[in-house]
Order: C-alpha cells, then structure tokens, then sequence
C-alpha cells in the first residue's frame, strides 16, 4: 500500500511540478525524496488531515480557474451579431462552462471511488489514496484548463 500511495504522490506532484513550472509539491520534496504528508511518519489521522489541506487547496485552484474561465468567456465568432445576441450567446457559454465544471466533479467522484474500490476492497487506506486520487485528478483538470488547445480561445491565446 505504501508504494501504491507513494506512487499517487509522485504522480501528483510531477504533474503540478510540470504545470506551475518548477513550484515545490505541499506533500512530496523531488528534491529530497521526503513524503511531507508522511507516510510513516505521521499516524494516518495526521495524514489524511494533511491530505485534506492539500486537497483543498488544489480544489480552490481548479474554482478560481474555472472562474476565470467564465469571466472571460467571449464567444469568438460572433463580432458583426447584435449586443444582445453576442450576450446571450456569452450566458450560454457561461452557462455550459459551470455545467462542465459540475460534470466533471461527478466523473471526479466516481472515478477515484471505482479506482480505490479496485485497488483497496474498501479496506483500510482507502481514504489517503482516495484523496492522492481527487488531488492527482484535480490537477490534471488545472493542466487541462490551462494548456490545452481546446481551450486556449477561452484564456486568449
């Protein structure tokens, strides 16, 4: 088990590493290799709290950036349409990034829960590599947001 959640670890952490370009992991130091959230080092109760931490604030990255996203939502094709079209059009677009981010939190959900259930039965450590899941996932979601040509009209690229 302690491999498998290692493994989360390092995978989460490659990945933010990769997306704020070279900012530190709250929970793993590629530098030193040392698991700060600690397994082993902290009773599972201090983990899972520390895991929550860090959850929650990868979750506020991926609100404010799906925040961004709908502030600046501008339909692109729609420059010689009517102020009240193109407003309309741009509720729309709002409408249907905030069903998107809904969406994508439910897949989220049973995503990480059928994973631990196929790794872990429901047995003990289920809860500290359902959180490395949400963290890793959440993430990735950021990258995603953030990089990919999909929705690079959205951030101006």
């Amino acid at each position: 088990m302690q491999t498998v959640m290692r493994f989360f670890r390092l995978v989460r952490c490659t990945c933010f590493l990769m997306l704020l370009g070279g900012i530190s992991c709250t929970s793993f130091s590629a530098e030193s290799g040392d698991d700060l959230c600690g397994t082993g080092q902290l009773s599972h109760a201090a983990e899972s709290d520390c895991l929550v931490k860090e959850y929650k604030g990868t979750d506020a990255l991926l609100r404010q950036k799906i925040e961004q996203l709908i502030k600046t939502a501008e339909p692109q094709d729609m420059l010689t349409a009517p102020v009240e079209k193109v407003a309309a059009a741009r509720k729309r677009l709002q409408d249907q990034l905030r069903r998107a981010d809904q969406l994508w939190r439910q897949l989220l959900e049973v995503e990480c829960d059928a994973l631990i259930a196929a790794s872990f039965g429901m047995g003990n450590g289920d809860d500290l590599a359902s959180l490395n899941c949400r963290i890793t996932r959440t993430r990735d979601r950021i990258t995603h947001l953030s990089k990919s040509e999909e929705y690079s009209w959205l951030w101006g690229r």
